[in-house]
């Protein structure tokens, strides 16, 4: 969920909103361990709402306050909930002419593939407790990356 040019609704008040409901659905249920939900912001973003950016400044400050507050609403509710913030750099993909090139032109401190992003999304919510809660791009690439050779290692795609 989110959007690339600033969108309050949909970079800010629809993810506090399913924050909110979910919650006061999960504290309908029998004791269960905390729900682990990540919220994908970005490397980019920009939680000091008073800085002055050159890029982009609306939309990396909006998506830097979601993240604010996706962690402040799990800390006021760690019952029932955790959060993991991941930042990550440029996404490639298949689709995307040229992504997968830039990426290692680059190399692994500004770009990540997207099946790794994708391992280690899944990562957090099945195995990732240990985690911190804000969790910035190299830490998520050298995870993912671990985890697809570990995936490829079994066969499995």
């Amino acid at each position: 969920m989110g959007s690339y040019n600033g969108s309050r609704d949909a970079d800010l008040d629809y993810p506090l909103a399913f924050l909110q409901s979910m919650e006061r659905m999960l504290r309908t249920k029998p004791a269960r361990p905390p729900f682990r939900h990540v919220h994908l912001g970005g490397m980019f973003t920009c939680k000091d709402q008073d800085a002055k950016l050159w890029l982009l400044e609306g939309p990396r400050k909006l998506r830097g306050l979601a993240e604010a507050r996706v962690i402040e609403f799990a800390g006021a509710h760690d019952s029932t909930w955790r959060a993991f913030v991941i930042r990550p750099g440029g996404v490639a993909t298949e689709r995307m002419t040229g992504s997968r090139t830039a990426v290692a032109l680059m190399g692994q401190n500004w770009g990540i593939r997207v099946e790794e992003l994708g391992a280690f999304m899944t990562y957090l919510v099945v195995d990732g407790a240990e985690e911190d809660s804000l969790i910035e791009h190299l830490r998520i690439v050298e995870k993912g990356k671990e985890l697809r050779r570990l995936q490829k290692g079994t066969g499995a795609r």
